[in-house]
């Protein structure tokens, strides 16, 4: 069966540290996604942004990690409008909202021939599913294919056995190698990014990788959802997850991270006024 099995999954510790920058940087990034899309919910809550696409928080370490494993911006890209692919790959605050501001702009183009990493849309029709594994093997060339398997309630464990999966089965029976992956982890993203980008290179054939993450909040265009999670934020939410990892690790003090959050967020409110300073200036000229 060419289902690619992860075996460190299982095992605690198996899966390789990232180093404290690397952590660190992570982090950041994922801070930078969160609160980007919070801003840009309230935003479009009290109608200046028209068109909000699909919201990524609580997938934030699955684009993290994607852009981390490749070797430049543009490798990665989204079946849909994804806002925080775009902060992910470096782009500013003000950028990023200038194309949310102006409708019809800034799609992930997920059709570019450079990328080497597509995030599928989420899905849990069996036929959808279906569809996008075909179209995946229909494409013989080097690309790992992300899914977001967004189905477990927050009281629940994930499962990360790949040989339970339905859809590393599915994979399975049409010839793909498949892994599955915990969503919130940044370090085991990392290496089965890795991995399965390794895979892809040496046989020029996609390879499939299912993130699993809990369902705690709503992520509906500009919902800021109203579950209440059962288990601890660092086992569901993947800031959470690293920022204990960092400090319980020495790698950076709480007060380090608190300091680098409200720079982001500062960061953040400066994007949002350049983006309305420029709004402005274009209504005073009309």
């Amino acid at each position: 069966m060419p289902v690619l099995q992860q075996k460190h999954i299982d095992l605690p510790g198996a899966v390789p540290r990232l180093e404290s920058a690397e952590l660190l940087n992570a982090y950041a990034t994922m801070v930078r996604i969160r609160r980007f899309e919070e801003k840009a919910a309230q935003l479009y809550a009290i109608g200046e942004i028209e068109n909000l696409p699909g919201l990524s928080i609580g997938h934030e370490a699955v684009l993290t990690a994607a852009v981390a494993c490749v070797s430049a911006p543009g490798q990665v890209a989204a079946l849909l409008p994804i806002s925080g692919l775009d902060v992910a790959q470096g782009a500013s605050s003000a950028l990023v909202m200038g194309k949310l501001v102006n409708p019809g702009v800034g799609r992930n183009d997920a059709s570019s021939t450079a990328a080497e990493i597509i995030i599928l849309e989420p899905s849990s029709n069996a036929d959808e599913r279906s569809a996008q594994l075909q179209a995946a093997k229909a494409n013989r060339r080097a690309v790992v294919y992300i899914t977001l398997n967004t189905e477990t309630d927050v009281s629940a464990a994930l499962n990360l056995r790949a040989d339970q999966s339905q859809l590393c089965q599915q994979a399975s029976t049409l010839g793909l190698k498949a892994s599955v992956a915990d969503g919130v982890d940044i370090e085991q993203l990392s290496h089965v990014i890795d991995n399965a980008l390794a895979s892809a290179r040496a046989t020029s054939e996609p390879v499939v990788i299912e993130a699993m993450l809990h369902r705690y909040r709503g992520h509906g265009r500009g919902s800021q959802g109203t579950a209440r999670p059962s288990l601890p934020r660092e086992v569901i939410d993947p800031l959470a997850r690293t920022r204990q990892i960092l400090i319980s690790t020495g790698a950076a003090s709480a007060e380090t991270l608190s300091m680098l959050e409200s720079d982001i967020r500062e960061s953040i409110a400066a994007g949002v006024a350049e983006v309305r300073g420029q709004v402005a200036a274009a209504v005073n000229k009309t």
